[in-house]
């Protein structure tokens, strides 16, 4: 037996679970640096209602102002809890892959503490960008997008799981 043969198999491949991952850590990271560009001045609620307006009016749909500033302000809140779901998804992904994260008691929450730290920067970003405000309530709504796209996930895999279990 060649020396090398035996060094490779005192160490256990790592599973699909415990190993790799990088791929789900790099997409993390760049999802991070999307939600950063969306908290510049280019994604001000100035700016994104001028692109809604314009998207209406290519559409013929007329509202009233009050009408507008209400669907405006519905897109821009879904939009947090949307960009934060996909940030927590992608973080649980990573995660999920490192040899402790079975023995975590919890691990999940970790996730969404995680993503609720970085709404927690990327509010504090937003003091410093013109035309942009740092705002507590959107770094409550973000973290409740990292909650709710989490929760989804894990009711949609038990609906597969129950359904593989019926179909086999």
């Amino acid at each position: 037996m060649h020396p090398n043969e035996h060094a490779q198999h005192a160490v256990p491949s790592p599973t699909p679970q415990e190993g790799g991952g990088t791929v789900w850590l790099v997409l993390s990271l760049v999802w991070a640096g999307v939600i950063f560009t969306f908290s510049t001045s280019v994604f001000s609620a100035e700016h994104t209602g001028s692109v809604l307006r314009w998207i209406l009016d290519a559409l013929g749909v007329h509202l009233r102002p009050h009408r507008f500033d209400l669907l405006h302000f519905i897109i821009r809140k879904l939009a947090h809890l949307s960009e934060y779901a996909v940030f927590a998804l992608l973080l649980g992904a990573w995660l999920r892959r490192r040899p402790w994260w079975r023995r975590v008691p919890g691990a999940p929450v970790l996730v969404v503490m995680l993503a609720g730290c970085y709404a927690l920067t990327d509010e504090f970003h937003q003091m410093f960008v013109h035309g942009r405000t740092a705002s507590l309530r959107d770094c409550a709504l973000d973290t409740a997008g990292a909650a709710l796209g989490l929760l989804c996930y894990t009711l949609l895999r038990t609906a597969v799981r129950a359904y593989r279990g019926l179909a086999g």
